[in-house]
């Protein structure tokens, strides 16, 4: 929720490491300049967006310490200190379009 005067409240995270997009049992790495559609689960919430506020999306490569912390090279992050920063391209309309969905309580 962001607030008119530039002020966040944090509402809800979703998580994914993306090497794991698609299966636990098999990782596969993200390749650079291919498009791929991420799904990012996130549980229900419920908050009223008072007028003048709007719906802010933070996206990040890290989440730590919430999770355990992303280097972003692929190696073992627990064996490892070096570290790359990444780089996210969110797609909006054409053939690659993003959108979040969200469901509306009617006030009536």
């Amino acid at each position: 929720d962001k607030h008119p005067d530039g002020s966040s409240y944090h509402i809800q995270s979703g998580f994914i490491r993306t090497r794991y997009r698609e299966s636990f049992e098999s990782p596969s790495f993200l390749e650079e300049g291919v498009v791929y559609a991420i799904e990012v689960p996130m549980k229900s919430a419920a908050h009223t967006f008072k007028k003048g506020h709007c719906i802010q999306l933070l996206i990040s490569s890290s989440d730590f310490p919430h999770h355990s912390r992303n280097l972003n090279t692929g190696a073992d992050n627990e064996e490892t200190s070096h570290y790359v920063t990444a780089k996210q391209t969110i797609f909006y309309g054409g053939d690659y379009d993003s959108h979040i969905l969200l469901s509306v309580i009617s006030d009536q």
